[in-house]
């Protein structure tokens, strides 16, 4: 299973018609969501069904950041 960002592209909040029929489905799993995003765990095959259906959504590969340490480490140098 992979994660997908699903971006609603159309004006406003996403409506709650699609994410009802995102959340009824059994092969997808919810794992996030903000007024315009819903972050979901699925396969392939049920994420090309969703890009069939939700015209108005952009649904991405989730792409992982990592963030550099806050505090620079400094080495100690040793005469």
């Amino acid at each position: 299973m992979s994660r997908f960002v699903l971006r609603f592209s159309g004006s406003g909040t996403k409506p709650p018609s699609d994410v009802d029929l995102v959340r009824g489905q059994s092969a997808i799993k919810v794992i996030d969501e903000s007024a315009r995003m819903l972050l979901v765990e699925c396969d392939e095959k049920t994420v090309e069904q969703l890009r069939r259906t939700l015209s108005d959504w952009q649904i991405n590969d989730e792409t992982p950041v990592t963030t550099p340490h806050p505090t620079p480490l400094i080495k100690r140098q040793i005469d």
